[in-house]
């Protein structure tokens, strides 16, 4: 079975042709070592000896064997994190433990993994991805439970305006403002948008974009969807967001490879962004034909080696997952253990659910992992009315050069207005 990857400004499937998972998963870019794992939905057995007391439950949940779209790279990266922890003593002496959760890509298994969460008490969900169910039932039950929703994406709306829910960075808007501020940084005054389907995430992230752009002061923006019925090469649509008149394209692709393709071939010679998962899905395929292309990321880049901290996850990563795939996705899920860690080993007394989470809602001074900006809770305005729980508005923006992405300045910053 080939693994393929969904992590984004929108849920949608990597697959040859790149279609949507659903129409609302628009609403929005993984050697066992030092480590005691429990099996996808596993029975919660401890090895090793050790004993309840001794280690820190964390759950993780996402489509691990899905046959339209898997997500094995973040489990990978939550692995490497939790193993290279442990091997340097735990969390306050305790070593952490993983419940991972494979929701098949089936709304019926992510609530199902939900309860699998709430019964084995884990002290928080990290880095988890529910991809199918966007009425946020999920969020609701785990705030229920007071258990943490942490370190996610925030690719819904339930995981931008839900109750425990402590995203990574900046969610979904981060990525859609990046794109736009990185071009009006770049000289760009008038800016397109090329959605490479009609589709319903399409048209969410198109909605989103044009208030990115308004906010961010450009005028109204050109707007083109493609037909792959029609236009299987895509060549047409591109042709026509090159001819709008604008000088900058934000690319809302479901077939990352073949709009950088379509958008080369156009003979467009302004400045093109789009969002670093969707265009890291497409770099295997397409190479130096990218280069050029700006991006936005929530977190660092895995060819920032000169980053101690992305060095460090390189390192892990050869040591206690080598046949791991070094990717966006794979960091995401590490820097989510690696900033959990950092934030429990600040709780008084024991770690569990409740602490962890009262020590979240009352963290006012930044932690600092280097894979994602400096991340605190309290005092933090929300930066947008219609997403309360982003409260860590860091993007990093990277560029495309030699076929792969690399930091195109240095650290992180926040892309909104005002």
């Amino acid at each position: 079975m080939r693994a393929r990857n969904i992590r984004g400004a929108f849920v949608q499937r990597r697959e040859r042709n790149h279609r949507p998972i659903s129409a609302r998963a628009g609403v929005l870019a993984v050697s066992l070592a030092a480590v005691t794992l429990l099996g996808a939905c596993g029975s919660g057995a401890t090895s090793n000896g050790s004993s309840a007391s001794d280690r820190i439950v964390i759950g993780t949940l996402g489509p691990r064997t899905s046959s339209v779209t898997s997500l094995p790279d973040i489990a990978t990266g939550i692995r490497a994190a939790i193993a290279s922890v442990n091997a340097a003593g735990g969390v306050k002496g305790h070593r952490i433990q993983l419940v991972d959760c494979d929701t098949r890509l089936e709304a019926n298994q992510e609530l199902a993994c939900t309860r699998k969460m709430i019964s084995e008490k884990v002290t928080a969900v990290v880095a988890g991805t529910i991809a199918v169910d966007q009425s946020g039932v999920e969020i609701k039950q785990l705030d229920k439970a007071g258990i943490p929703y942490f370190g996610s994406s925030g690719v819904s709306v339930a995981e931008l305006t839900g109750n425990g829910v402590y995203l990574l960075a900046s969610g979904s808007p981060g990525w859609f403002y990046g794109a736009a501020k990185v071009l009006r940084d770049n000289g760009v005054r008038k800016i397109g948008i090329y959605g490479g389907n009609n589709t319903a995430s399409v048209n969410f992230g198109v909605k989103q974009v044009k208030k990115a752009v308004a906010d961010l002061g450009f005028p109204e923006p050109a707007v083109v969807l493609a037909d792959p019925a029609s236009d299987p090469t895509l060549a047409a649509s591109a042709s026509k967001i090159a001819a709008s008149g604008v000088d900058g394209i934000i690319m809302l692709p479901e077939n990352p490879a073949l709009m950088m393709k379509a958008v080369k071939a156009s003979g467009f010679t302004g400045k093109v962004s789009s969002f670093s998962s969707q265009v890291d899905a497409g770099l295997a395929s397409v190479g130096a034909i990218a280069d050029g292309i700006y991006v936005s990321s929530q977190t660092a880049f895995v060819t920032d080696s000169g980053n101690p901290e992305v060095a460090k996850f390189l390192a892990d990563m050869r040591r206690f997952e080598p046949d791991g795939k070094v990717s966006l996705n794979s960091l995401s899920g590490y820097a989510a253990v690696r900033l959990f860690a950092k934030i429990a080993a600040t709780v008084p007394g024991g770690i569990d659910a409740a602490s962890f989470r009262s020590t979240l809602d009352n963290l006012a001074a930044p932690v600092d992992t280097g894979l994602v900006g400096p991340w605190a809770i309290k005092g933090r305005p929300a930066v947008l009315p219609a997403a309360p729980r982003v409260l860590n508005p860091n993007i990093a923006y990277g560029i495309v050069r030699g076929g792969k992405i690399v930091a195109a300045a240095p650290g992180f910053s926040n892309p909104f207005p005002g």
